[in-house]
């Protein structure tokens, strides 16, 4: 094979970083500049040049995909299936070597895997054994807190002094559970590479042995390494190896999961004068929305710089809309979806981005209404979520005393000791007596006064008080006073799942927005609303050719002909939880920088400047990543006021309703009987030829007067 064929189609930079013969090598690869390119062609370059023979490169990268294609893709280039080249995700690659060497790292042939399932339930079984309280030692938060630990090369004997602020029950089962594991021959996933960095800085021969035989070390997505990821690596590179690795420090946004977007900036301190080659050109998007992301993400100090070009036209204005309130902003992103598609666009090359997962509600609802097919990409789907479905069971129970599939899901959690023993004893009564499981706790003798016994009637006393405290309340008073009354927002925020709290308080806006179509049937409200979440929820199936839905976050490493950004507000993007965090401003702008660098062709930016929240319209003001952006070149952008596509909706307007005769959608021709409200809640009374009478909400209704 001829050097140009390895180099075919590289630009300089690319080319530059490909064939570079420096000992350490710092590839700063822009969003869409093909750095997976680069790496490809860089260890074809290293075999087909006779640089190294494949056995003496590693490569490490972050997802098994990634790994897969990268090999499939460099021994298509060779025409030669690369066997022995050592390319995998940092836990592969450290799993291999502890087989390899599992005497060394004091295991035995056979020590097994465990997942994050296995390893919640031996920190159970220990808490219990401990007789620490469950309510107050959360297992999941004893898991993140060893596997946050582990990920910073520390075992138990050093975390009172990393982590001074920990309870000392958190040390005592991380030494407790690490001695379980140790004896059943058990490694987690924090301890896969603990043990492998261990083994390096502890066992000179092993070390120097990988030292003889990786020549080229090469690593992938070095913005998202942790420290002990970073400190493996260093070990794993000697004297001799040639360090190649590839990143962008403006693409780190995983600081919540260990992730230090300064090991990029570290590399270069430490590393012997490393050759900084960066990759600017981009090859996705349009140059008015590079100069929209150079522009933002100009104003972090904390980066090593770069400005991203294309070769590509200048493209489609960037379009920026100033909503009234939140649900006006979901139909704006509906009327430019059905823009988009009637230019002919795929709904799979649409994107709706939002900074948090409780964010995706209004525009779900609006998607199902217009029967647009959508998917919730790394995610569930709003009312799927556990901790949505958690209180509806709660309030699903309150209704139906025989809904024993909702006692099931609640009966123990919050954790308040009913075990699996007891839910047995309960199904045991339930069945010899035909009766339901609640009428099955209320036949327990309470008078044994056993812990289960007394934990039983605390739930049944919870349950009765709170169905009277409920019974004449409003449908967003009977979920506020569920998510208080049970403990549930409590036990998220005691786990730091903060996100999940937001998904809460979603659902008291969504209570506060619902509305029963239907006059001619006499429906409860929280009866309807329940049917309403468990029914039309389920009425749009994922498929190949739907728009997608999905957090900033999992966005990352995707692309779009046509990218919305939604809830772009201060205190929600940037996330306010971020703002008060040291660095955590500078990584939420990082974070905007990936979502506009997500469009190939159009972007579209929006914000409300009201916002319902936990049941309450709250004034919100832009985001100061608006202001960041270059609108004075007025020529990128179209920016569009909050009259946009705004249904009138005043009283007067209503008025004008009655009477006339009005085409649906969905429900065909009708006439209109009366109407209430105004703005936002206007609403009309339409007696439909084929559907019946039914309320609809002139903001989402998208009435015709017909004449």
């Amino acid at each position: 094979m001829l050097e140009q064929d390895i180099l075919a189609g590289l630009n300089s930079s690319q080319e530059q970083a490909v064939i570079s013969k420096a000992k350490s090598i710092l590839v700063l690869a822009g969003a869409g500049s093909g750095k997976t390119r680069v790496l490809i062609h860089r260890i074809a370059w290293l075999i087909e040049q006779s640089i190294a023979h494949e056995q003496n490169i590693l490569a490490v990268t972050f997802t098994n995909k990634a790994s897969h294609e990268m090999k499939q893709r460099a021994s298509a280039i060779l025409k030669v299936d690369l066997t022995q080249l050592w390319l995998g995700t940092f836990h592969g690659i450290c799993h291999r070597m502890l087989r390899l060497h599992y005497e060394n790292a004091g295991l035995k042939k056979n020590f097994q895997i465990i997942d994050s399932d296995d390893q919640l339930k031996i920190i159970k079984n220990i808490i219990t054994e401990l007789g620490f309280n469950p309510e107050f030692i959360e297992p999941k938060s004893v898991a993140h807190f060893i596997n946050q630990a582990k990920d910073q090369a520390l075992r138990s004997k050093d975390t009172k002094h990393r982590f001074p602020h920990r309870p000392d029950e958190f040390h005592d089962i991380y030494n407790r559970y690490q001695a379980h594991c140790d004896m059943a021959q058990l490694i987690d996933f924090g301890e896969i590479i603990l043990r492998v960095y261990e083994l390096l800085k502890n066992n000179d021969s092993i070390k120097d042995f990988y030292h003889k035989k990786f020549k080229h070390v090469l690593i992938d997505e070095f913005q998202d390494t942790n420290h002990i990821q970073y400190e493996w690596v260093k070990l794993i590179s000697g004297k001799e190896a040639t360090t190649f690795v590839v990143g962008d420090d403006d693409q780190s946004i995983y600081a919540w999961r260990g992730a230090k977007s300064d090991n990029l900036m570290q590399f270069k301190k430490e590393y012997i004068e490393p050759e900084l080659i960066k990759l600017e050109q981009n090859y996705r998007s349009s140059n008015i929305i590079l100069q929209a992301a150079n522009a933002i993400i100009s104003n972090n100090l904390d980066r090593l710089g770069k400005n991203l070009w294309s070769e590509k036209p200048e493209g489609e204005p960037i379009q920026l809309f100033d909503a009234d309130s939140d649900t006006q902003e979901a139909q704006y992103a509906i009327e430019t979806i059905k823009n988009l598609q009637n230019k002919g666009e795929t709904n799979k090359e649409i994107a709706i981005l939002y900074r948090s997962n409780a964010q995706s509600r209004l525009f779900e609802e609006r998607l199902i209404f217009e029967n647009i097919p959508y998917r919730i990409y790394g995610g569930f789907k709003f009312f799927d979520r556990a901790e949505i479905k958690d209180v509806l069971a709660y309030l699903r129970l309150i209704t139906n005393k025989s809904d024993n599939q909702a006692l099931i899901r609640i009966i123990n959690y919050p954790a308040r000791g009913i075990g699996k023993k007891a839910l047995e004893s309960i199904r045991d009564i339930a069945q010899e007596k035909s009766i339901s499981f609640w009428d099955a706790c209320l036949s327990i003798d309470q008078s044994q006064n056993t812990r289960t016994s007394s934990s039983l009637q605390k739930f049944i006393e919870l349950i009765s008080n709170l169905e009277n405290e409920i019974a004449s309340a409003d449908l967003p008073d009977k979920i506020k006073a569920t998510i208080r009354a049970t403990g549930i927002q409590q036990a998220l925020e005691s786990k730091q799942e903060f996100s999940k709290v937001e998904n809460l308080f979603e659902l008291v806006s969504a209570s506060e927005n619902f509305r029963i179509d239907y006059e001619d049937i006499d429906i409860d409200q929280l009866d309807a609303f329940l049917s309403y979440a468990a029914l039309d929820n389920g009425d749009t199936e994922d498929n190949d050719n739907a728009i997608n839905l999905m957090t900033i976050h999992s966005a990352k490493g995707l692309e779009f002909n046509n990218v919305i950004v939604v809830g772009m507000e201060e205190g929600l993007f940037p996330h306010q939880r971020s703002v008060q965090e040291l660095n955590g401003l500078e990584e939420e702008r990082r974070l905007c920088y990936v979502a506009i660098t997500r469009a190939k062709e159009r972007l579209f930016l929006s914000y409300a400047r009201n916002r319902r929240i936990f049941g309450s319209f709250i004034s919100c003001i832009p985001s100061r990543f608006i202001n960041e952006l270059p609108i004075k070149e007025k020529e990128n952008f179209i920016s569009l006021s909050q009259s946009y596509n705004k249904p009138s909706t005043s009283t007067n307007t209503t008025k004008n309703y009655i009477g006339k005769q009005v085409m649906h959608k969905k429900f065909g021709l009708g006439i209109v009987l009366t109407a209430e409200g105004d703005d936002e809640h206007a609403r009309v009374q339409v007696q439909f030829a084929e559907k019946g009478v039914k309320w609809l909400v002139l903001l989402y209704a998208n009435l015709e007067i017909v004449n």
